[in-house]
Formats: C-alpha cells, sequence, structure tokens
C-alpha cells in the first residue's frame, strides 16, 4: 500500500469481527502502523459511518489503517470507497459463539447462564449479521466475495496473516505476534457448554455456518493458490516456526508507543467530546 499522497493513499480496513483473533490482528497492525492506524467507533449507535470516518481523517489525516467491531462493510462510504482495502478474520460459527458467551461472562458481567443468553436473537449468526446487517447469508456471501481483498481463518491464523500482508500489499509488516492477545479464560467452562449444548448452538448459528464453509471451501483455496501453497508453507515456517523461542508478546516499537499516546491524548478525549455531544442531540445508543 502506498503511503504517499494523504488525500487519496490507500487504508487498510479491518472488520473485527468480535472473538475471531482480531485483538491479535490489531496488535500486529498497531506494530507496523503506528499513529497511522486508528482503532475507531461511532459516538453513539453501533455503526461507523462515512460522517464517522471523515472526522476521524480530520483529527489524524495520515491514518493508513483502521479497525474496529463497529466498521461494517455493508456500510456506504462514499467518497472514501475507493481508499479502503478491507480485510477480515472469520472463526468457525459455534466456537466463536461459546468464546464470545465466556467473553461476556468474564469481562461484561454477564450472569446469565448459557441457556438463557443463547436464546437472545442477536446472538445467533453473529458474522452474517456483522457482514450483512441482518440474518441474510446470501447477502453476506455476496459481501465476503466482492468487497474483500483478504479473508482470514482463525484457525488457520498465522498463513492468513500473509494473506493479508500480500493482498494489502503491506511490505515491511512482521506478523509476529508473541502470545494471542485477549484469549478466552476458562476453556474447560467452554468445552463443557459445547458438550452439553452442542445441538442447540449449530441450530443457531445455521447461517454462520454456511458462510464459514464458504469462505474456508471456496474464497480461501482461491486465495491460497494465488499466494502459492508451496510458497505460504515455507513463509509460514520462516515467519512463525523459527521464533518459537521468542516468549511472550512482542515488545512495544517505537511505532506502537506513538499510536498509544495518539490514541491516549488525543483520539479518545475527542471521541469523548463528540459522544457527549451526540448524547446531547439524542442521538440513540443502541451498541451491541
Amino acid at each position: 500500500m502506498s503511503t504517499s499522497g494523504r488525500g487519496d493513499a490507500p487504508i487498510a480496513c479491518f472488520s473485527h469481527v468480535q472473538k475471531a483473533g482480531g485483538t491479535t490482528v490489531e496488535a500486529v497492525m498497531r506494530r507496523h502502523f503506528g499513529v497511522r492506524h486508528m482503532l475507531v467507533n461511532p459516538p453513539r449507535g453501533w455503526i461507523y459511518r462515512k460522517k464517522d470516518l471523515a472526522a476521524d481523517l480530520r483529527l489524524n489525516p495520515w491514518a493508513r489503517s483502521i479497525g474496529g467491531h463497529w466498521l461494517r462493510p455493508f456500510v456506504d462510504f462514499g467518497e472514501f470507497e475507493d481508499r479502503l482495502a478491507w480485510y477480515i478474520f472469520l472463526r468457525e460459527p459455534v466456537s466463536r459463539f461459546l468464546s464470545h458467551y465466556q467473553y461476556h461472562v468474564e469481562h461484561m458481567g454477564v450472569t446469565a447462564p448459557f441457556e438463557q443468553w443463547m436464546e437472545q436473537p442477536i446472538q445467533h449468526n453473529w458474522q452474517t449479521q456483522f457482514l450483512a446487517g441482518e440474518q441474510d447469508v446470501e447477502a453476506a456471501k455476496q459481501i465476503l466475495a466482492s468487497r474483500y481483498r483478504a479473508i482470514g481463518l482463525l484457525e488457520r491464523f498465522d498463513e492468513s496473516l500473509l494473506l493479508v500482508r500480500q493482498a494489502l500489499g503491506l511490505n515491511g509488516l512482521d506478523p509476529w505476534y508473541g502470545r494471542p492477545h485477549n484469549p478466552a479464560q476458562s476453556g474447560e467452562k467452554r468445552r463443557s457448554i459445547a458438550e452439553r449444548y452442542r445441538e442447540q448452538c449449530v441450530e443457531r448459528n445455521q447461517l454462520d455456518l454456511e458462510l464459514y464453509r464458504f469462505a474456508r471451501d471456496e474464497l480461501y483455496p482461491r486465495q491460497v493458490a494465488e499466494y502459492g501453497e508451496e510458497r505460504l508453507r515455507k513463509e509460514v515456517a520462516s515467519e512463525f516456526a523459527g521464533r518459537d523461542g521468542e516468549h511472550g508478546t512482542p515488545v512495544r516499537s517505537s511505532r506502537e508507543l506513538g499510536y498509544l499516546l495518539f490514541r491516549r491524548a488525543v483520539h479518545l478525549p475527542v471521541g469523548r467530546v463528540r459522544s457527549g455531544i451526540a448524547k446531547m442531540r439524542g442521538v440513540p445508543d443502541e451498541r451491541r
């Protein structure tokens, strides 16, 4: 990706699906882009829109990478469309469903038992809704096939990072991430729930299962073929396997420190002001 020409330079655009490895992806991008990476959120509501992107680019015209849970591909970004290079990571739906519940319990104060939580329609077919804005798997497939330059799979995470690097032209990107970021704490609990409620989980994620099979069996192999299967295998070994002895998470680079400084000193305070103004104007907060 070229970084010249502030007004028209491409922007790597990461749709961060919850519990699909996105926090680790964000960490890799922060380390590469530094202050040119932005974790974006709408001031209110649950969709990041063109006006929000315009405001963020006024705040940081050097941005070449954005990501966030509310960055959805069914939104029309108008004059910014040609600059956005979209990529995404998906996850096997039942595993993602269970991990999402566990995250809600561990980090969001949810106390409802799984059998109650899983009855909420908003939790069903999450990845399909994420892509299409509704439970429409054909629309989600179309968006996935036509809008994204790269589609990663959590289950093939290391090679997916290399596919993203090539598809977006991120020359010099070091994909090493050390330990996964933001992992669930209790795998045993998740396994217990899976054994007990496997059939119900499958039933509530039928569309996501179809979407995932489409990505895994049709779109992903095309990316591998374009990259070169043998080349990909060798480069995964050279980029990751040779660094098994590097324990922990990579030390923060000066670029990442620059990102953190800008985010805490500028981006977050401005975001709080925007949120307060939106609240005073009566904009509903419907985050989900």
